[in-house]
């Protein structure tokens, strides 16, 4: 009889040793993205900051008729705007304004030429580089926009019907919604992407501010600068605020939709206008630097103060 009871608490000592598997209601455990990725094309490196998802916050605070509360899927955004470096190694040409030797366009002491924004880049042209760079990482098959009826030559697209296809994993442009709330960096009150310049907060000296965290009207000498050279915000973006504006995947309307609440895409019918966020170095002033402000931009359009970063849910 002992014999038999010590056998039996043997086997409930090694039944109660064993770990027990946590319940998943018949789901599989999701993995956990990496917090960052970097990929490289011709040994020009770009980096992608996971953006983690986020319930019911409240975009466009302290505008008039901007004010939304949305729901965001996790994303990627890239630590810094696209370069010029990075840009021509994918596409095979570099459109910028600002190059060359010529006073107005040279670079400013101490920084790197091919390490400033890419400009006069349309939003065709955007939307074109991320499919390229799709096929260069990952695959075709993973493009988001796919072109029809394209206009245009030399590796410029003046013209095309776009289809965007949000199934798909690849490199895009980011909606305005997950660009803004990359933007914040974590803070819902921010006023500039980095510092600590809050809505309601006192105006006094807050240019000063702004000098350290944005290439603006103020500091810029009326030209781009080398990406990441100004103070980066919580998520560890550079340049949202100044430099260059940037491309939005969204077309443009106002005031901005507020019934979509779970990762809005802007209208779904086309407009005539893309949507544009974060300032640039010599127009709007510190207003147009603010994470809420918005432009509206003809998508064919190329200037010397546009460029953009870019966004992607793949991260293999």
């Amino acid at each position: 009889m002992k014999k038999i009871l010590f056998t039996i608490f043997a086997i409930s000592i090694f039944f109660c040793g064993c770990k027990q598997k946590p319940e998943t209601n018949g789901e599989q455990e999701k993995p956990k993205l990496p917090n960052e990725f970097t990929k490289t094309i011709d040994n020009v490196p770009f980096k992608m900051v996971l953006i983690e998802a986020v319930k019911k916050t409240k975009l466009g605070r302290g505008t008039k008729n901007n004010e939304r509360v949305v729901t965001l899927s996790p994303y990627y955004i890239a630590e810094t705007e696209v370069t010029q470096a990075l840009y021509e190694k994918v596409i095979g040409i570099n459109p910028s304004y600002f190059q060359g030797d010529e006073a107005s366009k040279k670079i400013a002491d101490g920084e790197i030429q091919t390490k400033r924004p890419v400009e006069r880049v349309n939003w065709y042209e955007a939307a074109w580089f991320c499919n390229k760079l799709t096929e260069k990482i990952f695959s075709k098959a993973e493009c988001i926009y796919t072109f029809k009826d394209v206009k245009g030559k030399d590796n410029k697209i003046d013209e095309a019907e776009v289809i965007c296809d949000f199934s798909k994993k690849g490199f895009r442009l980011p909606t305005e919604a997950e660009w803004e709330y990359a933007a914040k960096g974590g803070d819902v009150e921010i006023v500039y992407a980095g510092g600590d310049l809050h809505v309601g907060d006192p105006s006094d000296g807050f240019l000063d501010k702004l000098k350290e965290l944005a290439w603006f009207n103020k500091n810029s000498d009326d030209k781009t600068h080398e990406v990441g050279k100004k103070v980066a915000n919580g998520y560890g973006l550079f340049d949202m605020s100044g430099n260059v504006m940037e491309w939005c995947n969204d077309w443009y309307t106002k005031p901005i939709l507020s019934n979509v609440e779970r990762d809005p895409q802007g209208p779904v019918v086309a407009r005539s206008y893309r949507s544009m966020k974060g300032g640039a170095y010599g127009i709007g002033g510190h207003l147009a630097c603010t994470v809420t402000a918005r432009n509206a931009t003809l998508p064919k359009q190329r200037e010397s103060d546009r460029g953009f970063r870019i966004a992607c849910r793949l991260y293999e």
